[in-house]
């Protein structure tokens, strides 16, 4: 009850680091590892937020695995939606390696509403 935000927004996220396991059990039509994605996403921008910038490498490696896994279980891929969120995933990396957190933030926002497209 501490009315920490930043501690609040590390639990939620935490919590959905376990979606992607538990939603491949079932057959979906946007693949379960988007949401992996979208946590590690998430995860880099709180990360940045307390200028917390060691795991960045792992999680951005984990992005690009978890996204082309994605790719391959779509069923009816948008190629354009596709490459959209290829360049996102890019300049999401490159901005990262700049260790600037506004730009992290917006770069992260455009790749998160990028993803919820996927159908």
């Amino acid at each position: 009850m501490s009315h920490n935000e930043n501690e609040t927004l590390k639990a939620a996220n935490e919590l959905s680091q376990y979606y992607a396991k538990f939603f491949n059990l079932y057959k979906h039509q946007a693949p379960p590892d988007i949401k992996d994605i979208r946590y590690n996403v998430r995860q880099i921008i709180i990360q940045a937020t307390e200028d917390n910038w060691s795991e960045i490498d792992d999680r951005l490696q984990n992005i690009s695995e978890s996204w082309e896994i994605a790719k391959s279980r779509m069923e009816k891929p948008d190629k354009e939606l596709n490459q959209k969120i290829e360049a996102a995933i890019e300049d999401f990396s490159r901005v990262t390696h700049q260790q600037n957190y506004i730009l992290v933030k917006l770069k992260g926002d455009i790749l998160l509403k990028n993803l919820q497209e996927i159908k």
